[in-house]
């Protein structure tokens, strides 16, 4: 039995079940960014972020619904430099996108990402672009999948001792087997 799955943009009133997802999405980064990212406190996406978030013309929360929400993705507007040299037009961010875990292989984040590019090209956007972190294979070849490419490295090189990454870290494996095979 198949079950529909509907993309919509998000009410407040999903709140409690989007926490949920950015739950999951915290652990991931914590669990291979610990140098970056704790748990914190309590949750920092309150009901006022996300009703902040859904009120600006310049953001919002997508959420694939099966009558739960079983995943979500954020886009945002974002403007060029204020610098002479760049050319002034928009770019469209996607800040978030999971999918939970039994729900993950039925093209969901496909029809999230959808969404994302459908609502930045509405709003006349440039291009839509993504950061992920090089630990995150699955998303990297997700989003390859779709069409994107990388554009610009960024590299990070750890000066404060809480910062510091030990040498038997993915990461160091990750960043040795880029630069081995990199042109930059």
């Amino acid at each position: 039995m198949d079950i529909a799955i509907s993309i919509r943009i998000a009410r407040i009133s999903d709140h409690a079940q989007l926490e949920l997802l950015f739950r999951e999405l915290d652990r991931l980064h914590r669990d291979e960014a610990p140098w970056l990212l704790h748990k914190a406190d309590r949750d920092s996406r309150q009901p006022e972020w996300l009703q902040m978030l859904l009120a600006s013309p310049n953001s919002t929360l997508f959420i694939a619904d099966v009558g739960t929400c079983v995943g979500l993705a954020t886009v945002h507007l974002r403007d060029a430099p204020r610098f002479g040299a760049f050319i002034q037009q928009q770019r469209a961010v996607i800040d978030d996108l999971i999918v939970h875990p039994d729900w993950r292989l039925r093209g969901i984040a496909r029809r999230l990402y959808e969404s994302c590019e459908a609502w930045a090209r509405e709003r006349k956007a440039s291009w839509i672009e993504v950061n992920v972190y090089e630990f995150n294979a699955e998303a990297c070849d997700f989003y390859a999948s779709v069409g994107f490419t990388p554009t610009m490295p960024r590299l990070r090189k750890p000066i404060a001792e809480r910062c510091a990454v030990g040498e038997n870290t993915r990461w160091r494996r990750l960043a040795a087997s880029h630069w081995e095979n990199s042109s930059c």
